[in-house]
Order: C-alpha cells, then structure tokens, then sequence
C-alpha cells in the first residue's frame, strides 16, 4: 500500500507528493547546514568583529572631541581597547592592539608630537599585563592600569622635558574618569562578547 500513487504522483496514504516531500526535506537539511556553517563564521570571526568595532568607536570618538582639543586630552577609549583585547585574545593581542589603538588616536586626534612616543609603550604594556589580572573586576583594572599608564607617561615628561604639571594632571584626571565610564559601560557591554 506504501508504494501506491495515484494519477498525479501522490502517495495514496498520506496525500503527500513525493517530490514535494523530498524537496521540504533537501531545503530543511541546507537550511541547517548554513545556520550551522554561520554559527561557525561567527564565532571564528567574532574576535576580528570586536577588534573593528573598538577601532571604529576609536575612531568615531576622536573625531567627534577633536575639534575640542585641548579641552578633550584624556577622552579615548584607547585603555578599554588595549584591556578588552588583552583580556579576550591574549597578552599579544593586547599588546598589538594597545599600540594600533593609539596609533589610530593620534592620527585622528591629529596630535602627533615628540610626546606620541612616550605613550604608545604605555598603552602597550598595560594590553600585555591585562591578562595576568583576569579575575579582576573590569572596572578596577582599567582605572588601575589607567593610573599606571599616566604615571608611566607623565613622570618622564616632568622629568625630562619639562613637560607643564597643570597639564599632564588635566589630563589625568580626565582620563581616569573617562575611563571609569566606559569600562563600567562598554568594557561590561563588550567583553562577555568577545570572551
């Protein structure tokens, strides 16, 4: 009785064409095959999606307080960027991206000087030792390292170049503020992400 077709290709039991039910069959199985495969994708690529999108919010951010600089020194999210990726990917990954985040700031800031030299190792190593402090709470490792990374960049350009204390203690307290908000804000959005 399986066997029996009637006139126009259905199966005489269940009023079902054949063909029709095969076809429901090969669309449900490709349909599975590249939730599947996208699945995949996303997960391999999720940490490149992250990396992007904290360069281009790097981005965004300088722009948008360039046109008030001075008055802007201490807004970035260079530290969150450095901190995220080495929390996530890595003491290299931190280490890397710490060094393009700033690159990328100074260049859309348009603030190059003798100093950019000075702050790029900065952000560099507080990527590198992110790792080493994962079971930390977000919000107090980045002020940590923020205030590790002003007092690593500040001390020597009193020292040796006569930098302006006002200034460099401006944009210190800036920074660590700003940096308080967007690690309690973005870094709590972001990492479970990348994690």
């Amino acid at each position: 009785m399986d066997d029996e077709q009637d006139s126009h290709g259905h199966d005489a039991q269940y009023g079902i064409r054949r063909g029709h039910l095969w076809q429901r069959r090969s669309v449900s199985f490709y349909l599975l095959l590249s939730t599947f495969g996208l699945l995949i994708f996303i997960a391999v690529l999720r940490g490149w999606f992250f990396l992007g999108l904290l360069l281009a919010l790097n981005i965004v951010l300088s722009l948008a307080v360039r046109p008030f600089k001075p008055f802007s020194n201490g807004i970035e999210i260079n530290m969150l960027s450095a901190v995220l990726a080495g929390l996530a990917y890595g003491s290299v990954a931190g280490t890397v991206f710490g060094g393009v985040s700033m690159i990328i700031n100074f260049i859309f800031m348009k603030r190059l000087s003798m100093f950019s030299m000075l702050a790029l190792p900065g952000y560099m190593v507080a990527g590198f030792l992110a790792p080493s402090f994962a079971g930390a709470d977000l919000v107090s490792l980045g002020v940590g390292m923020t205030i590790f990374y002003n007092l690593l960049n500040s001390l020597p350009i009193l020292a040796f170049f006569r930098g302006n204390a006002g200034k460099c203690l401006v944009f210190g307290v800036t920074n660590v503020l700003f940096n308080a908000f967007v690690f309690s804000t973005l870094g709590k959005l972001l990492l479970p992400g990348m994690m």
